[in-house]
């Protein structure tokens, strides 16, 4: 008895992959049991690990053996086999029915510990819940296990194991998702076991199809309308005689309902007592002929469960169906003799009732269950309401009860053959069965049951058929109530405010993606329902490479599929602080959630989570719309030359958009804590938390927090808003927690660590704290709708924010419709680089030369310039540097002249340099001017040359005084002159012409 209610994708996730492969590789005569939880009546709650291979139980029903419940009078009164509404049930995240068996869950008698009790054969408790079930199922196994290695000299693998198991189990007229093959019986499965009496059928469940042609060991099967899929049964006879049993395939078909509305008393005169209902109401004569199961509805507003919104249960109520016992034979079982309205406890037969079942999960919705009313009641049957929790404060509640009925009737999406045969003493024989799905099918699960009668036994194999979408442009849910108790288009709430993450229905939706995804696709739904007191969270589970599927050493694909599937980034809020409370929360703000996850190739599923109920209505409608949506790109990396940079992103959508709008927040860094000190808080209360931190929001994208703590220690981590309430939790059973919250409010919020389990009293964690938060991105331009599918729309936005050089700071863009504003994150990382070079050219305001010759003569004007090694003569020129700024970086500088040889001959070496300050025109080479600083020589050769000039640019002094810069061109090698055209010659385009990149300083 033991698993994790925070996770959602049960059968997918790593603990029930690794068991199951221990199971597999180390022992197969291994059966592994897990209890499936106490968070029903929802359907789909079912919590890791979950193995393909192992044996899931939920709990049966049991009343009157232990003197907890209704006073009897004989032990004719008890009840028994039904399933106790709190128990877990199918169907799992992979598309499986889930629940193997159910044992006996509610309630039974068990040993109390050693020492706790002082007169030993009262040394007993009644107790109840999947974890007693569990523990039962394993004590079936452990008869059939030793009487199948009594009778075989072996042990059975955990297939056939759990094959007898289901094939003893007795048939509780049930679905399949609720009751599996039905309640364990001892005597059924080791009688098989032992090959006494019995048979067995394998396999033992069957979900139809596959996944792209194989059928994988743990992996989804699906199907696609118009589909067809085949199974291959074999039933096997250990026994020494011949048997015939006929095939079948049934489900559970609605043929009646009822429903009326109830406004209860003034509480005062309700007195809530355990064993007395406050309120009783016939159901005998609604019940239509060929009724095989009852279903008890009862819903009231969530203002009248939680009055004020804190969410703590204010108003809580009970829902039994009662099996009456006429004993005195007056014909009543309950006479209003103050006609008050209300059941006293001077006004009802003592000892002539007892609870079938009962429904008593603490949330504004919850239901009970009974199978086969006339063959199992009494004298009469009624419907029963007891005031659990109650407050002067809602002296009245606004009560909806529905009834419906469901009959056993032919599921013709499988059929079987042959429908009869014989089973030879010691041997085995097979039928087929074939499930078509019908081309107009909804996308969803449907379970139904192949049933194997004998003469005096009946095997359940639980069906299902995992209708898919291909592609990923659908629609799902909707439609007309189902006529079964599944339906794919309502779910009923069934939150449990003192259970776990798990309680609330759930619904699943699968898709293939077969086509490669373009970059940055994203998958968008749009899921609405019609109560908006409701919250329906939206998850997509989606391909993610896992040990087991992808690891190249111990992957084992052909066993567990290309992948995993786990619930991807973008999928809705998780707002649970625990004991099965969620924050009411959606992205629209009303009944309407829409979600964006990073779209791929591959299966995916959309689980439906209603974590926030009210119970006007007994159900409400949900459907979706399933698109794709591009943003690009995403993430967005922007290179930032100066702290205001301006980029565009574009985004489209394959369905039809009213209108985009979107919001830029940061920027900024997350910060991170180490060594934080934490001791061990008090268990039960939060807000004994021993390490609190505020953080001021404004203008937030989102706010993240992550713990890392020490080995050994259990930390849960809270998050409080401005306002004081607890808005995000996380509290699994480590000391690595997880919370986010998307658009905090403004103002002050406090992080509470609480230390649930240090063992050493004092330890200490880690923290990083990201709070996207500012308002350093703008959207500047951004058109109207609404837009076509598949229309390009373009966001513009502006950056601005004072950075250094190299700093990287991160931020997001938020957008979506204008109803669901945050329906996409954009991550933004911005890093501060130098500006993209830029190349000018200088103006040449003079050049001249001087001449060794003529040491005297000045050469301005001179139509020529003229070189001479060993620095006989030297040009000299002058240029405006105005157009380099202050703070330049110099990346190049290309000095480009033309020239002619006048003298001597070619090899000699031309080079620039930097030289002192002159005046153009009156330089001589008698100044005596001071060269240094030469650049890399280059080959003479006539016409146009380019002399490297960076390095002597470089030199310059642009912080200094406005001006003119000067450089020089000398000469190396054998003697000559060298002839270049200046600006004073008649083809001025020749002239030196001086080319500078640099890089800008940071705006």
């Amino acid at each position: 008895s033991w698993g994790f209610s925070t996770g959602s994708n049960d059968m997918w996730a790593d603990y029930s992959r690794r068991i199951d492969r221990l199971v597999r590789h180390i022992n197969p005569t291994l059966t592994v049991v897990f209890s499936a939880g106490n968070g029903a009546p929802a359907y789909g709650n079912m919590t890791a690990p979950a193995p393909v291979s192992g044996v899931i139980v939920g709990a049966s029903t049991l009343f009157g053996t232990t003197g907890t419940f209704e006073t009897i009078m004989s032990a004719d009164q008890i009840t028994w086999g039904d399933v106790i509404p709190f128990s877990n049930r199918g169907p799992s995240a992979m598309g499986k029915n889930g629940i193997s068996v159910t044992a006996d869950g509610a309630f039974g008698a068990g040993d109390l510990s050693l020492n706790e009790w002082g007169d030993g054969w009262t040394a007993w408790t009644a107790w109840g819940g999947t974890s007693r079930s569990g523990p039962v199922a394993a004590g079936t196994l452990t008869l059939l296990y030793d009487a199948y290695k009594q009778a075989h000299g072996e042990w059975p693998t955990w297939d056939k194991a759990r094959s007898i198991l289901m094939a003893g189990a007795n048939h509780q007229r049930y679905d399949t998702f609720v009751q599996g093959a039905g309640m364990v019986n001892g005597a059924n499965s080791a009688a098989i076991a032992a090959g006494d009496r019995g048979y067995y059928v394998m396999p033992d469940n069957w979900t139809g199809g596959d996944y792209r042609g194989t059928e994988y060991h743990s992996f989804a099967s699906i199907m696609h309308p118009g589909d067809t899929s085949a199974k291959t049964f074999t039933v096997y006879n250990p026994t020494d005689s011949d048997i015939e049993v006929k095939v079948k395939s049934k489900h559970l078909v609605k043929i009646g309902e009822y429903s009326f509305p109830f406004t209860t008393k003034d509480q005062s005169l309700e007195d809530g007592a355990f064993t007395k209902p406050d309120y009783l109401f016939p159901l005998t004569d609604l019940i239509p002929p060929g009724t095989d199961l009852i279903r008890v509805q009862i819903g009231f507003p969530a203002d009248q469960f939680d009055a004020n919104g804190d969410y703590r249960y204010d108003n809580r109520w009970r829902v039994h169906i009662q099996d009456w016992t006429d004993l005195n034979g007056n014909g009543i079982l309950w006479e209003d003799k103050n006609g008050d309205g209300v059941v006293n406890a001077d006004e009802i037969d003592t000892g002539e009732h007892i609870r079938v079942a009962y429904g008593y999960s603490s949330g504004p919705t919850t239901e009970v269950r009974m199978t086969k009313p006339f063959q199992r009641m009494h004298d009469g049957l009624f419907i029963s309401l007891r005031h659990k929790t109650k407050t002067p404060d809602i002296p009245t509640t606004n009560l909806t009860i529905k009834v419906d009925f469901f009959a056993t009737q032919n599921f013709d999406w499988v059929t079987v053959n042959p429908m009869t045969l014989t089973v030879p003493a010691g041997g085995e024989a097979t039928f087929d069965a074939t499930m078509t799905i019908p081309e107009d099918a909804e996308v969803g699960m449907y379970n139904s049951a192949i049933m194997v009668d004998g003469a005096n036994m009946r095997v359940v194999v639980p069906v299902v058929a995992n209708v898919a979408a291909s592609g990923a442009d659908f629609t799902f849910g909707g439609g007309r109530p189902a006529n079964t108790p599944y339906d794919n288009g309502r779910m009923f709430g069934y939150n449990n405010w003192t259970w776990r993450a798990d309680s609330g229905d759930w619904r699943f939706y699968f898709m293939d993606i077969m086509d490669d995804v373009p970059e940055n696709s994203m998958l968008f739904v749009d899921t609405q329902w019609d109560n908006p007191n409701i919250d329906i969270d939206t998850l997509v589970m989606g391909p993610t490479a896992d040990e087991f599927s992808n690891d190249p050493d111990k992957g084992e694909p052909d066993v567990y599929g290309p992948y995993t599937l786990d619930t991807l980034p973008g999928s809705s809020v998780n707002t649970y602080v625990g004991s099965g409370r969620w924050v009411w929360y959606t992205n629209t703000g009303g009944p309407r959630e829409m979600v964006a996850v990073p779209a791929q190739e591959g299966l995916h599923v959309i689980a439906l989570h209603e974590v926030y109920t009210s119970g006007e209505y007994n159900d409400v409608s949900v459907k979706g719309q399933v698109g794709m949506l591009n943003v690009s790109p995403s993430p967005l990396n922007v290179d930032a030359p100066s702290d205001v940079v301006t980029t565009t992103i574009h985004v489209s959508a394959s369905v039809d958009m009213d209108d985009l709008v979107a919001e830029g927040f940061g920027l900024g860094l997350p910060e991170t804590f180490t060594d934080l000190p934490i001791k061990q808080d008090d268990p039960n209360d939060p807000w004994t938390s021993s390490y609190t931190q505020t953080v001021t929001i404004e203008h937030a994208a989102y706010l993240n927090v992550d713990i890392q703590g020490q080995d050994g220690d259990d930390l849960d981590l809270y998050l409080v808003d401005p306002m004081g309430r607890v808005v995000a939790s996380s509290t699994t059973p480590t000391a690595e927690e997880h919370v986010s919250v998307k658009f905090p409010m403004d103002g002050d919020w406090i992080i509470m660590v609480h230390g649930w389990s240090v063992p050493t009293g004092d330890s200490t964690f880690d923290m990083t704290v990201n709070a996207v938060q500012g308002y350093d991105i703008t959207v500047t331009n951004i058109p109207d709708g609404p837009f076509a599918a598949g229309e390009v729309i373009p966001v513009t936005l502006e950056i601005s924010h004072d950075m250094n050089l190299g700093d990287v700071l991160q931020g997001a863009l938020l957008l979506g419709p204008s109803l669901a504003p945050g329906l996409v994150e954009v991550p933004v990382t911005v890093t501060a680089v130098k500006p993209a070079p830029v190349t000018v050219e200088l103006p040449l305001t003079a050049d001249t030369w001087v001449n060794g010759g003529d040491p005297a003569a000045n050469y301005m004007w001179d139509n020529k310039l003229v070189v001479r090694p060993t620095g006989l003569d030297n040009a000299l020129l002058s240029f405006d540097r105005s157009a380099l700024p202050v703070g330049a970086e110099i990346v190049s500088a290309e000095l480009m002249v033309n020239a002619t040889l006048e003298s001597g001959a070619l090899g000699k070496q031309l080079m620039v340099m930097n030289v002192d300050p002159f005046d153009p025109m009156t330089v001589t080479y008698a100044d005596g001017l001071n060269y240094f600083n030469p650049g890399p020589g280059v080959d003479v050769a006539l016409g146009a040359l380019t002399l490297d000039a960076t390095e002597q640019v470089k030199a310059w002094d642009l912080a200094g005084p406005p001006g003119n810069a000067q450089l020089a061109i000398a000469a190396d090698g054998p003697a000559g002159r060298i002839v270049f055209i200046s600006s004073d010659a008649p083809d001025k385009a020749k002239a030196p012409k001086l080319m500078v990149t640099y890089i800008p300083e940071r705006d």
